[in-house]
């Protein structure tokens, strides 16, 4: 019987060592395994507005993405950090970034009922402060939801002329400050 048992532990500690390295597979924060997202984005003053974001996992909590896309100035781009608050497949998050608009238009009519009223569009850098939810899937599959706050760093826009107190709502609605929002879907690798 002794002999059995000694024949046995060889055996049993492969078995263990092979369980213990098993289940660190398994207990390895989903995005470790998966460290590269390509998602594509539909939003409101977001990262890449309606574009294409790619994601890189730092460690299990930071991510950085980069997106390019279209918006209401034709193109814009940027980079961002985020927080996972978990490592679970579903995890909200924290984050900030910048958002460069690189094209400039100048002297934009405005039509009111009474008079034209004209103003440039400036080229522009904003921050982004977001929050969010993200999931993702064993297989790959990725969605997430952003919604957060556009800061301009520098002026979104300039008056040339007088304008209405309609058409500065106008113009902050789309060029200034204020709320984003944005989906995402993808695949992670």
């Amino acid at each position: 019987m002794k002999n059995n048992i000694q024949k046995a532990i060889p055996f049993l500690f492969i078995f263990f060592s092979l369980s213990l390295i098993a289940q660190n597979d398994i207990d390895e924060p989903i995005r470790m395994q998966r460290k590269n997202v390509i998602t594509a984005e539909a939003g409101f003053k977001s990262l890449s507005g309606v574009g294409i974001n790619y994601t890189r996992q730092v460690n299990e909590r930071l991510g950085v993405d980069v997106g390019a896309g279209f918006g209401t100035q034709i193109l814009r781009w940027g980079v961002r950090g985020r927080y996972f608050l978990s490592k679970r497949n579903f995890s909200p998050f924290v984050g900030a970034g910048l958002v460069l608009v690189p094209l400039q238009v100048d002297g934009v009519n405005l039509y009111d009922e009474f008079e034209t009223e004209t103003v440039n569009i400036n080229r522009t850098v904003n921050m982004q402060l977001v929050g969010g939810l993200e999931f993702m899937s064993k297989g790959g599959f990725t969605i997430s939801a952003n919604l957060g706050y556009q800061l301009p760093i520098t002026k979104p826009y300039t008056t040339i002329t007088d304008i209405t107190d309609e058409s500065k709502f106008a113009l902050d609605l789309l060029y200034g400050k204020g709320l984003l929002i944005a989906g995402n879907i993808g695949y992670s690798f």
